[in-house]
């Protein structure tokens, strides 16, 4: 879940796993739920159960990754990848490729999210940074709660 895009799919059967444990089930037949599943995701603090979106959590797991692929260039397994790719010090647009690893493919399905952000915080704040961080994951979190029903929607959309 931390370095490749979990299918829809695979999304889906998990989340129905959770439903039946939080809402049970009568003689093999699902119980009616009271609650959205959106709701039961909120965190305590706001009346829900805490529990996270798989997808987002899937989608802030590859953002760090490549915000490090980005700024931690003395990483040995960022010095590899990037010398794989032939990324250099500039951000492209685009980093898809054809044959390249399962990270390489997840992370170019982030990448216009991860540029869009790592631009937009870099060039907020110039004072360190674990500003820019902090800037670029409550940009981020904002973002994916704001627009959680845009990658639902993409997906539906494909098919």
């Amino acid at each position: 879940m931390q370095s490749i895009m979990i299918p829809k799919k695979i999304y889906d059967k998990i989340e129905s796993v959770a439903r039946i444990f939080i809402w049970g089930t009568i003689y093999g037949r699902k119980k009616m739920s009271l609650v959205g599943w959106d709701s039961i995701c909120q965190p305590k603090d706001r009346g829900g159960l805490g529990m996270r979106q798989l997808r987002d959590e899937n989608i802030s797991f590859l953002l760090k990754l490549g915000y490090n692929m980005v700024f931690d260039e003395e990483a040995l397994w960022v010095r590899f990848i990037r010398s794989k790719y032939g990324l250099d010090g500039s951000l492209p647009d685009n980093i898809k490729r054809d044959r390249s690893s399962f990270l390489w493919k997840s992370l170019s399905k982030i990448w216009v999210l991860l540029r869009e952000n790592i631009i937009w915080s870099v060039s907020l704040s110039s004072h360190s940074a674990e500003d820019n961080w902090a800037c670029l994951f409550r940009l981020l979190a904002w973002r994916l709660w704001k627009n959680r029903n845009l990658y639902r929607g993409s997906a539906a959309q494909q098919k």
